[in-house]
This record gives C-alpha cells, structure tokens and sequence, in this order.
C-alpha cells in the first residue's frame, strides 16, 4: 500500500517559494533600512510593479494548479498568508512606535498587505469558482 505524501504538490512549489522570498526580501527591507527613500521618482512605482508581478504569477500558478486532476494541496494557501503575517507585524511594530518607516517604506509596506489580500481572493475564486473544490450546503 502506498503511504501518502506529506509534502506540497509539485505544481506548488513555485507559488511557495515565490510567497517567502517575497516575505524574506519585504521583511528584510523594512528592518534594514526603515528610513529609505529614493530620490527618484520612478523608485515610487517599484511597489506597484512588484506587487502587480507578484499577483500575476501567483494566480497562474493557481491557474496551472486547477487545471490538475487530483486534489490540490493545503500548503500553498498556508505558506500564502506568511507575507500578509509578515507586513502585519511591521505594521504593529510601527504603530507602537518600534519602527520608524519611511513614506516610501510605508508605500511598500501598503501594496504588500493590499496585494496579499487580493492573492487571497483571487485564491477563494479559483479554488471554488473556476475549480469548483467546495464543500456543498446541502446534503440533499
């Protein structure tokens, strides 16, 4: 008999590691330098760009993921909220006055929390919409 595998679906992994390098890399910028702020103007739309490609290859690979056959697996959504987390133990560090952010930080810090709420969404769509993996209302 064949013992179930524990780990993440193959087709996840990519989804996964994107959602903690972004953790690592967001986290990381915050610590060590809270008060930059770039003299270009163009720096300003990074954290837009960033978090628009950060969407955008985490619901294809949600796409690619609903495409499969079999069950899809826990870990991704799990590992998906670790960067909203992540940006919301900033945002209390700065609120009790442990951190002090930039504009430009807090800007970043802004589209991190906003693009990991939209991830979610745009999971709990595809997940039950377009896949059609829920659980029914009725036993009827």
């Amino acid at each position: 008999m064949a013992v179930p595998s524990r780990a993440a679906h193959r087709k996840e992994w990519p989804s996964i590691l994107i959602a903690l390098a972004t953790t690592i890399g967001s986290v990381a910028s915050f610590l060590l330098v809270p008060s930059y702020q770039p003299e270009s103007g163009l720096a300003w739309t990074l954290a837009g760009w960033l978090s628009f490609g950060y969407l955008f290859f985490q619901t294809l690979f949600l796409l690619v993921a609903a495409t499969q056959d079999r069950a899809i697996g826990i870990s991704d959504p799990i590992v998906a909220s670790v960067p909203f987390v992540a940006g919301f133990a900033v945002l209390g560090a700065w609120l009790m006055g442990r951190l002090p952010l930039s504009l430009f930080q807090f800007n970043s810090l802004a589209f991190l929390l906003a693009t990991t709420i939209a991830e979610f969404f745009v999971t709990v769509w595809i997940r039950n919409a377009v896949n059609r993996r829920s659980i029914p209302a009725s036993a009827g």
